[in-house]
């Protein structure tokens, strides 16, 4: 039996060495008590995985593992998928709305009336 013990504190030590290199050496214990670095990683994950397969195909535990999270974590902030997605939408149409913005600065609008 402590051969077993033995390899399992080997295992453990490798993925969290494997881990942290992931993380860019910031460790999976130091982010679980980070909320708005969970949040934002499910973000990320779900925005990712929502464009690459649709929201139709794309699961919580398919984000949850993509963002390295729990799939509860995922409930926690979002409650439900399509909450998850709304918030996924907003961003969106908020980094949308920004570039247009920067380019409708850019543009000379003399002479133009400008709508109020």
């Amino acid at each position: 039996m402590p051969c077993l013990a033995l390899d399992s504190k080997i295992i453990a030590r490798h993925l969290s060495i494997s881990w942290s290199i992931c993380l860019g050496g910031d460790t999976l214990a130091n982010r679980r008590y980070d909320p708005e670095a969970s949040r934002e990683d499910i973000l990320h994950a779900a925005e990712r995985l929502f464009a690459e397969h649709g929201y139709g195909d794309v699961s919580t535990s398919a984000i949850a593992e993509a963002a390295g999270v729990s799939q509860s974590q995922i409930h926690y902030h979002f409650k439900t998928k399509r909450e998850l997605w709304s918030q996924v939408f907003q961003l969106q149409l908020a980094e949308y709305f920004a570039v247009q913005s920067r380019m409708l600065g850019t543009i000379d609008v003399e002479g133009v009336e400008v709508l109020t």
